[in-house]
Protein backbone atom coordinates (compact mmCIF):
# COMPACT_ATOMS: atom_id res chain seq x y z
CA UNK A 1 0.00 0.00 0.00
CA UNK A 2 1.03 3.59 -1.04
CA UNK A 3 0.11 7.07 -0.53
CA UNK A 4 -1.11 8.86 -3.47
CA UNK A 5 -0.27 12.41 -4.59
CA UNK A 6 -2.31 14.96 -6.66
CA UNK A 7 -1.99 18.65 -7.57
CA UNK A 8 -5.58 20.24 -7.77
CA UNK A 9 -6.69 24.04 -8.16
CA UNK A 10 -7.02 25.13 -4.32
CA UNK A 11 -9.55 27.91 -5.32
CA UNK A 12 -7.89 30.30 -3.16
CA UNK A 13 -4.79 31.73 -5.62
CA UNK A 14 -3.30 28.71 -7.15
CA UNK A 15 -2.50 24.99 -7.08
CA UNK A 16 -1.97 22.74 -3.91
CA UNK A 17 -0.81 19.20 -3.27
CA UNK A 18 -2.45 17.05 -1.88
CA UNK A 19 -2.08 13.36 -0.23
CA UNK A 20 -4.18 10.07 0.40
CA UNK A 21 -2.36 8.40 2.78
CA UNK A 22 -2.78 4.07 2.45
CA UNK A 23 -3.75 4.16 6.54
CA UNK A 24 -6.77 6.50 5.75
CA UNK A 25 -7.92 6.49 2.39
CA UNK A 26 -10.84 8.02 2.58
CA UNK A 27 -9.56 11.91 2.08
CA UNK A 28 -7.46 14.34 0.27
CA UNK A 29 -5.18 15.76 2.62
CA UNK A 30 -3.27 19.45 1.88
CA UNK A 31 0.53 18.13 2.18
CA UNK A 32 2.99 20.74 4.81
CA UNK A 33 4.65 23.01 2.75
CA UNK A 34 7.50 25.91 3.45
CA UNK A 35 4.87 26.94 6.20
CA UNK A 36 3.60 24.50 8.56
CA UNK A 37 0.29 24.44 6.97
CA UNK A 38 0.13 25.60 3.17
CA UNK A 39 1.41 24.59 0.30
CA UNK A 40 -0.27 26.68 -2.44
CA UNK A 41 1.76 27.90 -5.48
CA UNK A 42 1.02 30.00 -8.09
CA UNK A 43 1.68 27.90 -11.39
CA UNK A 44 0.76 24.91 -12.61
CA UNK A 45 4.55 24.33 -12.41
CA UNK A 46 5.56 25.44 -9.24
CA UNK A 47 3.71 23.02 -7.42
CA UNK A 48 4.19 19.87 -10.14
CA UNK A 49 8.06 20.92 -8.77
CA UNK A 50 7.30 20.81 -4.81
CA UNK A 51 5.30 18.05 -5.68
CA UNK A 52 8.70 16.00 -7.42
CA UNK A 53 10.89 17.67 -4.95
CA UNK A 54 9.64 16.37 -1.71
CA UNK A 55 8.02 13.32 -2.83
CA UNK A 56 10.44 12.04 -5.67
CA UNK A 57 9.24 8.33 -6.70
CA UNK A 58 5.92 8.58 -5.11
CA UNK A 59 2.50 7.68 -7.31
CA UNK A 60 -0.15 9.69 -7.86
CA UNK A 61 -4.43 9.49 -8.58
CA UNK A 62 -7.55 11.31 -8.12
CA UNK A 63 -10.04 13.51 -9.37
CA UNK A 64 -9.82 16.55 -10.81
CA UNK A 65 -6.64 16.82 -11.11
CA UNK A 66 -4.06 19.03 -12.66
CA UNK A 67 -0.95 16.88 -12.39
CA UNK A 68 0.39 13.89 -11.23
CA UNK A 69 3.91 11.84 -10.26
CA UNK A 70 4.43 9.09 -12.00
Amino acid sequence: MKNKYRVVDDKYSGFEVQVKFWWFPVLFFQCAGEYPFTNTHPTLEKAKEFMEDKYKGKKSKGGKIHATLE
